[in-house]
């Protein structure tokens, strides 16, 4: 980075961001022919031999020579960058919300490349630049503003163009994406739809593994951890889940991958967020007392309407019955209930005697 004052964290002359690149290589043999072993034979140990078994395990490897037409060369590369400035990490701590994994908090603050935390609140950062808390004077705030502009520079000339032309992917008339930017759509709080048993589920995104190429320059699958909430252990909790998104080539149709964001969901995300909504109304209101009601719909296992009495009994009854919340709850995180034909009702602790599986209904 250039010397220019502003670059700099403080008058010890730290910059502001710094990037460290650390390269590992390591050295193979390629295979070799098979010799057949023979005792006896001059330099094979044995009766009558010389040396040690080439296998023996005191026996030193021998050395590689990395210019050797027999030896292949495998290089690793691994990027970060290190925060220096206290001011810039102070706006970090305010901008950024739900992101697990993250801290900016200590002498030494490191972002592994491609940075996608900042990148992901890129434009939030942004925003504060010149929306500072009013308790910032004016020398602190001028700071902070520089500091964050060094940041910003970087990333746009470091993405800058690779993200302009992604977002015109997303733009088209069918929302393309490439697997080297897809985690641009995976940002942590965000919504993601996940399929699982060909329906598609509602998430939250927590975390996103690495997707650090090998040693053979291979692309990495990328696993996705998520929350959603359902009923355990007598209350309603977070529960997590992971799904692995494995590379693609060239562009794809988001729509059409195995997991979408839920900007992208069919239908559009205020709809889909609207059902989620209705969804989560319907099943508190089935919670707070033992309640049944007629269902005539879709299953989820089954092709075409089923119908039948669904029964949801209440926590304090007896152990036996607790676990069927669930059940319930699962079908209702799958199927749309619109056509539910009667409010809940209470009934008596004792549940009607015929307990129906609104996942196997019976035709």
């Amino acid at each position: 980075m250039a010397h220019d004052h502003d670059n700099y964290a403080s008058s010890n002359d730290k910059p502001v961001i710094e990037i460290l690149t650390n390269v590992s290589a390591t050295l193979k043999a390629k295979p070799r022919p098979h010799h057949p072993y023979h005792p006896g034979h001059p330099g094979r140990p044995g009766p009558g031999g010389f040396g040690r078994h080439p296998m023996h395990p005191h026996m030193n490897p021998p050395e590689l020579d990395p210019d050797s037409k027999d030896v292949n060369v495998g290089k690793v590369e691994t990027t970060q960058m290190i925060i220096h400035s206290k001011h810039l990490q102070a706006a970090l701590n305010a901008v950024i919300g739900y992101y697990p994994g993250t801290d900016f908090i200590g002498e030494r603050v490191s972002i592994d490349a491609p940075y996608r935390v900042l990148v992901h609140y890129r434009k939030e950062l942004e925003l504060y630049k010149v929306n500072q808390p009013i308790f910032h004077d004016e020398e602190y705030a001028t700071t902070t503003a520089k500091h964050i502009d060094v940041l910003l520079a970087f990333l746009k000339t470091t993405f800058g163009p690779m993200i302009e032309a992604e977002e015109s992917r997303w733009n088209a008339t069918v929302p393309m994406a490439t697997w080297d930017l897809f985690w641009l759509l995976l940002k942590p709080g965000e919504i993601l739809y996940v399929k699982e048993d060909n329906h598609w589920n509602p998430c939250v995104i927590s975390s996103l593994g690495p997707t650090h190429r090998d040693s053979d320059g291979r692309r990495a699958a990328l696993i996705i951890a998520y929350w959603t909430i359902e009923y355990c252990n007598n209350r309603l909790q977070r529960c997590m889940g992971s799904v692995t998104v494995h590379p693609f080539s060239g562009e794809q149709a988001i729509q059409g991958l195995s997991v979408i964001p839920g900007q992208f969901f069919p239908g559009g995300a205020k709809a889909a967020a609207e059902k989620q909504i209705r969804l989560g109304r319907e099943y508190w209101e089935l919670s707070k007392a033992p309640a049944h009601k007629e269902y005539e719909g879709e299953a989820i296992d089954k092709d075409g309407n089923q119908g039948g009495k669904v029964s949801v009994p209440h926590p304090i009854e007896p152990r036996r019955h607790r676990n069927r919340l669930l059940t319930l709850t699962r079908s209702y995180r799958s199927k749309d209930v619109s056509s539910w034909t009667a409010t809940a009702t209470t009934v008596s602790a004792t549940p009607p005697p015929a307990f129906v599986n609104l996942v196997r209904l019976r035709s």
